[in-house]
């Protein structure tokens, strides 16, 4: 619990650095997240946020050619919220 606390803090001091209109970009061509430490940097495709290398993110898997969509953990959070709604529903 702590260190979603931790996390979450962090998000949101980084976010109000650098706060940009959020594009929201379509990555419905993804069919998965696989988890990784950043070997360089990169940029959250939900909100935007700037990855830094050594942090853990979350690139996209998908058969269509282009450039890797990666995810912070906040982002990867959010897609979790609909599965776990089910599953207390049921």
């Amino acid at each position: 619990m702590v260190e979603h606390i931790v996390e979450d803090s962090a998000e949101i001091a980084r976010r109000a650095q650098g706060a940009r209109p959020r594009r929201a970009p379509s990555l419905d061509h993804v069919y998965g997240w696989q988890e990784l430490i950043l070997n360089r940097g990169a940029e959250c495709a939900g909100c935007e946020v700037a990855l830094r290398v050594g942090e853990t993110a979350h690139r996209g898997l998908t058969d269509e050619p282009g450039p890797p969509a990666f995810l912070c953990r906040a982002c990867v959070r959010r897609l979790r919220e609909p599965a776990k709604e089910k599953e207390h529903a049921s």
